[in-house]
């Protein structure tokens, strides 16, 4: 073998033993993203979150107008949150929409609103026009809303307040376990 093709061979060679041992110690020292302990892992504006059942129909929606998310907790925090809670029946579908002035959520477990909270439902014949409290407790797993704050919950022709709220979205049943107040308003003729 002469020089030349000798010394094409051994470049060859080593060119692929060098492509080879890159590739062997790029797998030690992938670059790894590191947030500083504290720090959000991202914060959004104006942003929607939505949760869909095995039906392809939206179960859950949240809308923020400010969102910061910390992964190593899987953490949300809002402000001026609304959380849409969609209920599906043979009659056609409940649409309950809590809002607040704060906000956090630990993911898939559950959400708390705070400041000023305001619970609506969003369809006609409802059970309720409003419920308010400090804070209210949304469990996604039980579909429940609770609170052991004072809420006062507005009617047709009645209005009530009590503690130890629990009010279930699906069946729509409301109890208070706690100090109930209620008023009752004559029809108007």
């Amino acid at each position: 073998m002469n020089v030349t093709k000798r010394s094409i061979l051994i470049a060859f060679v080593l060119s692929i033993v060098c492509g080879l041992l890159y590739l062997y110690t790029n797998t030690f020292f992938k670059t790894k993203i590191v947030i500083p302990e504290g720090l959000p892992t991202f914060i959004a504006y104006d942003s929607t979150i939505s949760t869909y059942g095995k039906s392809g129909k939206v179960e859950k929606s949240l809308t923020s107008t400010k969102l910061t998310y910390f992964n190593d907790r899987s953490l949300y925090f809002f402000e001026n949150p609304l959380i849409t809670s969609y209920t599906y029946t043979d009659k056609g579908m409940d649409v309950w929409h809590l809002k607040g002035q704060r906000g956090s959520m630990l993911l898939n477990e559950y959400a708390t609103i705070s400041e000023d909270v305001v619970l609506t439902p969003g369809f006609e014949n409802a059970p309720i026009q409003k419920a308010t409290a400090f804070s209210l407790k949304y469990d996604f797993h039980t579909n429940k809303i609770t609170s052991s704050d004072t809420v006062s919950i507005f009617g047709q022709a009645f209005s009530t307040e009590g503690t130890d709220f629990s009010f279930d979205l699906t069946s729509n049943v409301l109890e208070y376990k706690g100090k109930p107040n209620a008023i009752y308003y004559p029809k108007k003729k």
